[in-house]
């Protein structure tokens, strides 16, 4: 029943992946909050709303890939890799990021949530990616990236472009350019933006 609903409402154009991940999942998600102390005994409350976010992004797939066809042939093909780094377990925004790109036409290689230095690397030397995504929720893991981000382009020199993504940023305050990457995309419209800043830099 609820699945039905789910269906017709993309197709009766009654809501976007946009509005569906933006305006109902990400808030749902944000809504669970509880203290250190209370993790032990209610930290099942943030999984299970976790699974049941995670199994409403894969029903919206095949809305993802309907709405990538207003984009498609639009811009240049590019590669992109979305990654969580080590120690990054939260996926979940990741893993809607990692639909935005696709439906602004990019070649998506989501690796996932608490990824080795050297996995993502093996990764890169693979696929030769245009444009590296990384994910961060858990606001302890900023302390890291401002490395990580420079030995990523130590590693693939400029012609990669590093963006960052995840709600730490926000709770933190911070912003791309605290750690020298190329962009922070919080939102389907920061992609399209940067997507385009891209296209008309190239012309």
């Amino acid at each position: 029943m609820h699945y039905r609903i789910f269906n017709e409402s993309f197709i009766r154009k009654k809501i976007t992946v946009q509005e569906l991940y933006e305006k109902i999942l990400t808030p749902s998600l944000n809504s669970i909050s509880m203290t250190r102390a209370e993790e032990a005994s209610e930290i099942w409350k943030e999984h299970l709303m976790t699974n049941i976010v995670r199994t409403i992004i894969e029903c919206a797939y095949p809305y993802v890939l309907k709405e990538k066809q207003i984009h498609k042939g639009e811009y240049k093909t590019q590669r992109v890799i979305i990654v969580c780094p080590e120690e990054e377990y939260h996926e979940i925004g990741a893993r809607m990021g990692a639909d935005f790109f696709v439906i602004m036409d990019y070649e998506v290689f989501y690796i996932g949530c608490n990824t080795p230095k050297e996995t993502l690397y093996s990764a890169i030397d693979t696929l030769h990616p245009d444009i590296i995504a990384i994910s961060i929720t858990n606001a302890l893991n900023l302390v890291s990236l401002k490395r990580i981000v420079k030995e990523l382009k130590e590693k693939t020199g400029s012609s990669v472009k590093i963006l960052l993504s995840g709600s730490a940023f926000i709770h933190a305050n911070k912003n791309e350019k605290d750690f020298n990457a190329d962009g922070l995309v919080l939102t389907l419209k920061d992609i399209e933006l940067f997507r385009r800043n891209q296209h008309e830099t190239s012309i």
